[in-house]
């Protein structure tokens, strides 16, 4: 149970920073106005690939042990603040600009969001 217990938490720091890595791309591409067509297609499909696999766990994690605990030090003063403000800066951007986000910082605010919630619903 201790190896799939840290295969789950390999596995949501994987896709956690798959979404930092969206994000930071999307804003790369957005304030260059030049996204990189060959990077474009990956991130593309990497974003619909994780997505769709974070939104199976959270599916799945229902059949995971029951942990109500609260949270880590790191979310509660590092990740989660970080996470706050730059969905208040998204959201600002978009109202300010008129402009919808690019799908990959999307997709990347939707990966941080789903990896968060199931490192609260892991046991440890």
């Amino acid at each position: 149970m201790i190896l799939l217990n840290q295969i789950l938490v390999w596995g949501l720091n994987f896709l956690g920073s798959i979404g930092i890595v969206l994000i930071v791309y999307g804003v790369v591409a957005a304030i260059s106005k030049s996204p990189y067509p060959l990077l474009e297609s990956i991130a593309d499909w990497v974003a619909v690939v994780a997505t769709l696999v974070g939104v199976f766990l959270t599916a799945i994690s229902i059949y995971f042990p029951v942990n109500i605990r609260p949270p880590d030090k790191f979310s509660l003063y590092f990740s989660a603040p970080i996470v706050i403000l730059g969905v208040i800066v998204a959201l600002a951007y978009s109202f300010y600009t008129r402009n919808l986000l690019p799908s990959h910082i999307l997709n990347g605010f939707a990966l941080l969001g789903i990896a968060g919630v199931l490192f609260r619903l892991l046991s440890r």
